[in-house]
């Protein structure tokens, strides 16, 4: 990742572990904001301090509808979108919501 990354604003979906992690963990050390959501609470509750993060079925509208106050809050919008969540194409997507 380069100079740009700095002060980007990611979310992440299935960031809790394996590639979800990496990625956000690459964009941290990078310098941008990183947000992670994941179905598994007690493992997005173990990520570090200075990341966003909630439990969220990204397949379920609802949650996604829950999830994007919560990024907006803690990150003031976003502009990288991750999705490494499968099945997680719903009608109205995660980057409208």
């Amino acid at each position: 990742m380069t100079e740009q990354t700095s002060d980007l604003r990611v979310l992440v979906t299935a960031g809790a572990a394996g590639i979800g992690r990496a990625v956000a963990r690459a964009f941290d050390r990078a310098g941008a904001r990183v947000f992670v959501c994941d179905l598994d609470a007690q493992a997005v509750a173990g990520l570090p301090d200075h990341w966003g993060w909630k439990a969220c079925d990204v397949s379920d509208e609802a949650a996604v509808g829950r999830l994007c106050p919560a990024v907006e809050a803690q990150l003031g919008g976003r502009d990288v979108l991750v999705n490494c969540a499968p099945g997680s194409t719903g009608r109205r997507g995660l980057w409208r919501a």
